[in-house]
């Protein structure tokens, strides 16, 4: 593993005010070929509202069980469907092929109705996983959705901090947007703060292929729930440069990077803002980087 510390400028100006950018670029370690996956909890969450008719709830049942049939009987999975109302149709339970043929027969039952209360959807689907999560497990939310959301809690900067509540509980989201006038934006957003992936799914094929992804990531994990922390000199004020950034922070800051695939490389960007200081002086930010199983 390696972290390189790059910065845009090494001088400030003595009488304050000055801002630069820290560039962090962390390198997971490689992981041998022959370590064995984590066990997969996924929970499926299935958007069922009125907006999902003209084909794409059907779409989105067929990609469902295409990436079901790609999990190993080891692991869980789970159904859950949402309008203006949310039911758990698939309780967590394991990816047998038994399953599996009861969960296809739950799903051709189910039509397109209400409205969309997607932030109960993805509540619910995600506390299907939550009695039997174990820190080892890659547990992970996929949201199939057009991405209309309008029942509940709609703003999108308060799904993202769910999103992100959940992360840190040890749930991550994949979103996938169904149909050409998905709300790219939200969706995007979400996958962000929960740590997953966005995909676009124009046929049942596509989530196929996207799962798989998702699990051969799984299959080459690295280090789970890394982080950059911080420490700053007294006076020097910091910020993330990304999506949602935050304001600036003093003391010491931490940046969430989520996990990391064998050898694969993150790039974070700070922004540093420095106070009046003596002619000569230096200041010293201390960068270490943490995950699950070490520490820092």
């Amino acid at each position: 593993m390696s972290l390189v510390l790059t910065a845009d400028r090494n001088l400030v100006f003595a009488g304050g005010g000055s801002h630069r950018h820290l560039h962090l670029r962390y390198t997971a370690p490689p992981v041998a070929s022959a370590s064995p996956r984590p066990r997969v909890g996924l929970a499926f969450c299935l958007d069922r509202s009125g907006s999902m008719g003209e084909g794409k709830l059907e779409l989105a049942k067929q990609a469902l069980l295409a990436g079901l049939r790609k999990l190993q009987p080891t692991d869980r999975f789970s159904i859950t469907t949402f309008d203006n109302q949310v039911h758990v149709v698939v309780s967590a339970r394991g990816a047998t092929p038994e399953n599996i043929a009861d969960a296809a027969r739950y799903l051709a039952a189910i039509e397109p109705r209400g409205s969309t209360n997607l932030f109960r959807g993805m509540l619910t689907a995600c506390g299907t996983l939550a009695p039997d999560l174990t820190p080892t497990d890659f547990s992970r939310c996929q949201l199939l959705t057009d991405g209309q959301a309008n029942q509940e809690e709609t703003r999108t900067d308060e799904l993202c901090r769910h999103a992100r509540e959940l992360r840190a509980r040890g749930i991550g989201l994949s979103t996938y947007g169904v149909g050409t006038d998905v709300d790219e934006d939200l969706l995007r957003a979400m996958a962000d703060a929960g740590a997953g992936n966005y995909f676009y799914v124009a046929t049942a094929a596509d989530i196929e292929t996207h799962v798989l992804n998702e699990l051969k990531d799984v299959t080459e994990m690295s280090q789970f729930d890394v982080a950059y922390h911080l420490a700053l000199p007294a006076g020097v004020e910091v910020r993330w440069v990304g999506p949602g950034a935050r304001s600036f922070t003093r003391g010491e800051f931490t940046v969430p990077v989520g996990h990391l695939a064998s050898s694969e490389v993150n790039d974070t960007v700070v922004q540093l803002r420095f106070p009046h200081g003596d002619p000569g002086a230096s200041a010293t930010v201390d960068v270490t980087v943490s995950h699950r199983d070490e520490g820092r």
